[in-house]
């Protein structure tokens, strides 16, 4: 008998984050789960914490021969899941009530046609306070219904412990990125069916202060920040007309990171031939920094589009 729920942990060292969010697990109301962990840590830190939770038998745990590194550790864990839905939870995440899955459950139960659900976020810091909810508004929702591109620009789910998926999709996170994986592999599920169920209620904690958070590598990097960008925009753009809206962000991204030509782009792995919306960015650009023309003035300028 196949559990419902495969709650899903890629783990990193950091035993005493995972230990809060088994803890979360174990006094769940809902309880048809199994728990996969699947270990990437250089040390025995999480293998231990799993053994502190003998009696808990529901977990699965699996340690990597070698490291798999983000985001191929996140689909060890679903490729070794057997529930009906796959619940992501980073091992630095915790449910923030014993009714957390079950209402996830009770989302998708309630709507067989939908495929994909997320909720709220608490963002907590290391000391444990709440610094802020993310939640998106109706215009925001009404966006990501009508189009789930708008992730790749303004819109944002959250980090993937705030989903729950049906199993049979089996998609997996595009293991070339770090930085946009979660915004593709959300938009890859809602291009295959844009009905989705949001909960304003906050059901997970995110913590902001780990260490090994993968934002630490990737926020300034400008070689996985540009390439994940136009990596992740030339997907979008294989199932789309030419679109003006994307001018702006494309345009901010250029001046960002100070690009001049098309071959900086082509050098860190963005397929040729380069769109036409690119080569009109990458000419606008060029104008841009060569007139110094100050960023806030480039966000006027192209605020309607």
């Amino acid at each position: 008998m196949y559990p419902k729920v495969s709650i899903c942990i890629p783990a990193f060292e950091e035993p005493e984050l995972l230990r809060k969010l088994l803890n979360s697990i174990v006094i769940q109301t809902f309880t048809d789960y199994e728990v996969i962990i699947t270990d990437d840590s250089l040390s025995d830190s999480v293998k231990n914490i799993v053994k502190d939770f003998k009696n808990f038998n529901r977990i699965k745990y699996y340690k990597n021969a070698e490291r798999k590194g983000s985001p191929e550790n996140w689909n060890e864990a679903i490729k070794n899941a057997s529930g009906q839905y796959i619940k992501i939870m980073h091992h630095d995440d915790w449910f923030s009530s014993k009714s957390s899955i079950q209402e996830f459950v009770r989302m998708m139960e309630e709507n067989p046609n939908v495929d994909f659900a997320f909720c709220s976020t608490r963002n907590v810091d290391g000391k444990g306070c709440i610094m802020s909810i993310h939640s998106l508004n109706r215009r925001e929702l009404n966006k990501l219904a009508h189009n789930p591109n708008c992730l790749f620009n303004k819109v944002g789910i959250g980090a993937p412990s705030v989903t729950i998926y049906r199993s049979d999709l089996e998609i997996y996170f595009d293991r070339k990125l770090k930085w946009y994986v979660d915004v593709d592999f959300y938009i890859r599920i809602l291009k295959h069916n844009k009905k989705f169920i949001f909960s304003s209620e906050p059901l997970v904690c995110v913590s902001t202060g780990s260490s090994h958070k993968v934002t630490n590598e990737c926020i300034n990097n400008r070689e996985i920040n540009l390439f994940e960008f136009f990596y992740v925009f030339q997907k979008i753009e294989m199932n789309n007309i030419f679109d003006y809206k994307y001018l702006k962000p494309i345009i901010l991204k250029l001046l960002r990171y100070n690009v001049k030509s098309e071959y900086e782009l082509i050098k860190l792995g963005i397929k040729e031939p380069l769109s036409h919306i690119l080569q009109i960015a990458i000419v606008i650009n060029k104008f841009l920094l060569r007139y110094k023309e100050p960023i806030k003035n480039i966000r006027n300028w192209f605020g309607s589009i």
